[in-house]
């Protein structure tokens, strides 16, 4: 991890990744990928067509909570 002033605010500092940094990110996402890849090699045609199911629905319903709220319309005025 890297630490440099923030040059548009010098109360705060940014931080990077180094290059071995990113090289132990990347090794880990290979990792992951490998793994989740064994694991659906194992399903069958069925079991991969449930599983798509499934996450689409948890990525629609996640979608659908955090989606930016709409503004409430502004108050009307009762005429009377």
């Amino acid at each position: 991890m890297r630490r440099v002033p923030d040059a548009l605010d010098h109360r705060t500092h940014l931080l990077s990744t180094t290059a071995h940094g990113r090289q132990v990110v990347d090794r880990i996402d290979q990792g992951m990928r490998d793994s989740f890849r064994a694991t659906l090699d194992d399903l069958t045609d069925r079991q991969l067509a449930d599983a798509a199911e499934v996450m689409e629905r948890l990525a629609a319903d996640a979608a659908a909570r955090y989606e930016e709220p709409h503004p409430a319309p502004p108050p009307t005025r009762g005429g009377g």
